[in-house]
């Protein structure tokens, strides 16, 4: 058996032991170097370092004496307040506007997002006449529902998938817009490919023999509904309990 002398190094081994050293400790044969310095502009060589990487520059605010860099104009011009300002003042109130619980209100009788809602309220406001008269006209118009109170559909979001899967036509043409307005005269037909579809036909079943609203005249043998004139909205089921009122933003802000 083999012994190996104190004085010797051990097999496999130049020398006696390195001294052990941090991870940061440069080596002198650079094996456990810090990460590389960025090159001008304070960018890392791609493949170097790690998103921890040293970085000596530092990038200043955008001021007048260092100005944005152009490709960041589409950005900055998004903004509604320039850079290092927060807040700002109020616009002005313009337009019309419907108060919090009336909004609440509606969006859920007729089941509207928010911007929807406004841009009825927008148009009613801009038309001749009584605005909330108008906004009426704007919401019941809709072919959504006009389609639900003529019984084709057991609710106004049933009417919306019925509608946008091409069920209904208007005066013979093709309609898959929930939002498309209805004009006086203008008659809502099934197609009549889906009038034994089972939404169409469980929803008529249960609206034979019921009241129809005074501003459509309804034929339950052709599947039929023509609007004769513009809703009021005393007439409307919906909207006759709400305390509707269209105001301009001013009213509204106090």
């Amino acid at each position: 058996m083999c012994t190996v002398l104190p004085d010797h190094p051990p097999p496999g081994r130049a020398g006696p032991d390195p001294p052990r050293r941090s991870p940061r400790q440069a080596h002198p044969d650079g094996v456990g170097r810090p990460h590389p310095v960025p090159v001008d502009g304070g960018r890392t060589p791609r493949g170097q370092g790690g998103k921890m990487a040293v970085r000596t520059k530092v990038r200043p605010s955008p001021t007048d004496e260092f100005p944005l860099h152009p490709a960041y104009g589409t950005l900055m011009r998004r903004q509604r307040h320039p850079i290092g300002v927060r807040g700002g003042p109020r616009r002005a109130p313009r337009g019309f506007a419907l108060s919090d619980t009336d909004q609440r209100q509606v969006r859920a009788t007729y089941e509207l997002r928010m911007r929807q809602l406004a841009r009825a309220v927008v148009t009613a406001g801009r038309q001749p006449g009584d605005a909330t008269e108008n906004l009426v006209g704007q919401l019941e118009q809709r072919i959504d529902a006009l389609v639900h109170r003529a019984g084709f559909a057991p609710s106004v979001d049933a009417a919306r998938d019925l509608v946008a899967h091409n069920t209904f036509t208007v005066d013979g043409g093709k309609v898959n817009r929930p939002s498309y307005l209805v004009q006086p005269g203008q008659t809502i037909e099934v197609r009549p490919d889906r009038q034994c579809r089972r939404p169409v036909a469980i929803a008529v079943a249960e609206r034979a023999g019921g009241d129809a609203p005074p501003y459509l005249e309804i034929s339950s043998e052709r599947l039929t509904a023509t609007l004769t004139r513009e809703p009021q909205r005393q007439e409307v089921p919906a909207l006759r309990d709400i305390p509707l009122a269209v105001h301009p933003d001013e009213e509204v802000a106090r």
